[in-house]
């Protein structure tokens, strides 16, 4: 993704500014709520989980200062919040024996004191840890789970986001049918949503059902796929995924033997390449 990199930059500016902007204010929370009661525990997790996008030193220094006012207190929610930032943290820092075993220490601690629809988030976590170990079964297990739980309690975006992670498990296991379901489920569910990545997100899954597709030599199905993402991209100028849709659609369309096709999207990569370095 290195070729990627400027435009990640340039893409990511205004959203760090956004999330500079949210930083200082529970910074400002936490300075405000001195006395050591739930308020200030629950600002110093919430601070955590704000730069676990940021910096992972300083989320790892607030979440250790979360769960220790939280245990020292018996304040329950902000002990599960705060194990729920380091699971988070282990599984980022490629540390997945300590993400599975806080992440099961959370799912225990959802499951006896709830709330039941929270369940959903450690089931997902858990799940996608072992989706990160290749532990293709439990991760199935935990995001089966998550599933039923989503549902459960109508929570159409957290059920979008599980669906996705088990069309990756069975598309890692070569099922590749399974797979497409998954992510045709998503589409449907997609449908459902409001919002600005509401559109983004239906050319995601479109890509990902493009590549399915691709992989099982099923080229024109892989086309109208990426043909779809590339339109949204394009009238979103999203340019960073429209610069990957097009290297795909070069790809398809030079093993389909389409030449006209395939000459057009090269064109379109030798265009997106000069945008993105300017």
């Amino acid at each position: 993704m290195r070729k990627f990199l400027i435009l990640v930059v340039l893409f990511a500016c205004n959203f760090a500014i956004a999330q500079r902007s949210v930083l200082d204010s529970i910074k400002q929370q936490v300075k405000t709520h001195a006395k050591e009661d739930t308020a200030r525990a629950f600002f110093l997790n919430e601070l955590a989980w704000q730069y676990l996008d940021f910096s992972l030193d300083s989320a790892e220094m607030y979440y250790k200062q979360g769960l220790d006012l939280s245990t020292r207190i018996n304040y329950l929610s902000g002990i599960i919040t705060a194990k729920n930032v380091k699971g988070i943290l282990y599984r980022i820092s490629n540390k997945l024996d300590e993400a599975v075993e806080v992440g099961k220490e959370v799912v225990a601690l959802r499951e006896q004191y709830g709330p039941e629809p929270k369940l959903t988030g450690a089931y997902t976590n858990l799940g996608s840890v072992y989706l990160v170990k290749n532990d293709f079964a439990n991760a199935l297990g935990y995001f089966n789970k998550a599933l039923e739980n989503a549902r459960k309690w109508k929570q159409d975006e957290n059920e979008l986001l599980i669906l996705t992670n088990m069309s990756i498990v069975y598309n890692n296991s070569e099922l590749n049918d399974l797979a497409l379901e998954m992510l045709e489920k998503a589409v449907i569910i997609n449908k459902r949503l409001t919002g600005e990545s509401q559109r983004l997100q239906e050319a995601q899954l479109h890509t990902n059902m493009a590549t399915i597709y691709h992989k099982r030599h099923l080229y024109n199905e892989a086309y109208k796929y990426y043909k779809q993402a590339y339109d949204t991209y394009k009238e979103e100028k999203n340019l960073r995924q429209l610069s990957i849709v097009v290297f795909n659609l070069t790809s398809t369309t030079r093993e389909n033997k389409d030449v006209k096709s395939c000459e057009f999207f090269l064109q379109e990569m030798e265009q997106l390449s000069k945008q993105l370095n300017e």
